[in-house]
């Protein structure tokens, strides 16, 4: 919770984590009750690499029609998305997101609806292998 004389103020914050390692980021409030996430650090391999590629394999629901994948920075890490196609049938799914590591925020959905979200951390200019994802519960009518 901020004082309303901060709305439309912007602020630099710094944050310690009392190992002398800080960050500093500079945020604009536009709410008493906002909230901004910062991420501090990345999962990278080293390597050089333009793209990371995120596997996987979605199951309990009859994949038939157009399925569809999409990956967001969870921490606003630049402002794209990135979106990848869900095999019929199978149900299988590769596709590539941001070089950078972090945590996304995966939807999963068919046609015009979304039907479930999960959190995968992705290591940067890597191959990640994320298993299967149960959607029991989750299939569109």
């Amino acid at each position: 919770f901020f004082a309303e004389s901060l709305i439309r103020r912007s602020l630099e914050i710094t944050l310690s984590d009392g190992k002398g390692a800080t960050i500093q980021k500079d945020i604009t409030l536009w709410g008493c009750q906002q909230r901004w996430s910062i991420q501090h650090g990345s999962l990278d391999t080293g390597g050089d690499a333009a793209w990371s590629l995120v596997s996987g394999q979605v199951s309990g629901c009859p994949v038939t029609g157009d399925w569809w994948i999409r990956a967001i920075p969870m921490f606003g890490n630049g402002t794209l998305s990135y979106e990848g196609y869900i095999s019929p049938g199978k149900g299988s799914f590769q596709m590539a997101v941001g070089s950078g590591g972090g945590r996304y925020i995966f939807v999963i959905g068919k046609d015009r609806s979304p039907l479930k979200v999960v959190g995968i951390d992705v290591v940067g200019a890597g191959v990640n292998e994320v298993g299967t994802v149960d959607l029991s519960g989750s299939c569109p009518k």
